[in-house]
Formats: C-alpha cells, sequence, structure tokens
C-alpha cells in the first residue's frame, strides 16, 4: 500500500499541489493510478480542480433559467408537471462548494425518461431514417456505431427527443 499517497488523497481538504509535488515518489502501481482518478474527479466535484472565477455566474442564476425554461415547456404542453423534489438537508452535503456553486437535485436540472425500443420482431421498425445508438455501441474506447437506426415506423413506436439533449444509458 502507497502510504504517502494515501496520506495526501485523504486529507479534509485535497491539495492538488501537494500532490503534484510529491508525484513521481507516489504514483507507482496501476492502483496508485486508479486512485489519482478518483482523486481527480473529487476535486473537480468540489470544486477545487480550477481557481473560481468571480466573474462567472453563480449557479443560482442557472437554477433560474432552468426553472422559467422548464415551466414553459410544460405550459407548452411539451413536459409534464414533475413532482416537487424535496429540499437538499443539511446531513445530505458531503463538503463545502464553492461560494458562487450550490447543491442541486439531479431532477431540477433536467428531465430524465426512459426510452422505448420498438419489438425486434417486427424488421420494418429498423432502418437508417433516424440514427439510435444501442447500449451495446457505446464501447470505453468510443461509441462503436454501424449506422444502424429506426424506421419512421420505428420511431413512432419509441421516443423521440429533442435535439441537444443529453443522453444517457441506463439499461443493457
Amino acid at each position: 500500500m502507497n502510504q504517502m499517497l494515501d496520506t495526501i488523497l485523504n486529507q479534509e481538504t485535497p491539495s492538488l499541489a501537494m500532490l503534484l509535488e510529491q508525484f513521481d515518489g507516489v504514483i507507482q502501481t496501476l492502483a496508485d493510478v486508479e486512485k489519482l482518478n478518483a482523486f481527480i474527479l473529487n476535486l473537480a466535484v468540489r470544486g477545487l480542480l480550477v481557481s473560481q472565477d468571480i466573474s462567472d455566474e453563480p449557479a443560482s442564476m442557472l437554477m433560474e433559467w432552468i426553472v422559467v425554461e422548464n415551466e414553459e415547456l410544460i405550459e407548452g404542453g411539451i413536459l409534464k408537471k414533475p413532482k416537487p423534489l424535496p429540499s437538499i438537508d443539511a446531513e445530505e452535503i458531503k463538503f463545502p462548494l464553492p461560494s458562487s456553486w450550490q447543491w442541486e437535485r439531479l431532477g431540477m436540472l433536467g428531465i430524465t425518461q426512459t426510452g422505448s425500443t420498438p419489438s425486434k420482431k417486427r424488421p420494418d421498425f429498423f432502418g437508417s431514417d433516424i440514427p439510435f445508438l444501442k447500449p451495446a455501441d457505446i464501447q470505453p474506447e468510443g461509441i462503436d456505431y454501424e449506422n444502424e437506426g429506426l424506421s419512421y415506423d420505428g420511431l413512432e413506436r419509441g421516443r423521440l427527443i429533442r435535439a441537444d439533449s443529453a443522453l444517457m444509458v441506463c439499461i443493457g
């Protein structure tokens, strides 16, 4: 076990500078690299990876914009009104954030929905009209997409999301 690395990574306030000063001595094995990856992700989530720019708009302004945008989509019949989300309790806050950041529930940031795939028993639902990524197309090296997709008939039995949406595979 690399005790120097563990000491640096497990500080109350993690320090990238300290890690970089000791880098050659602490990164020795693949397990150390995996710990380093987790450490860097931890810094990023806490807002400690880069210096904060006081001219950046605070998260509260972004959240106000998201609320207004969602209200417009609900009024336009594009979205259903979501169930209210509980506020974030103090016990849920695991670490402080930069002053311009704020804790939010994931459901406040956008729409979450599951998709639907037409029956594979119907070849007429598949084709190249609408690109369609399957979970199997997403590999560690990148996306391995071979222009398989849905036909327009298949789309009618599925769900088309808006352009510029962020997608995440949850099943498959």
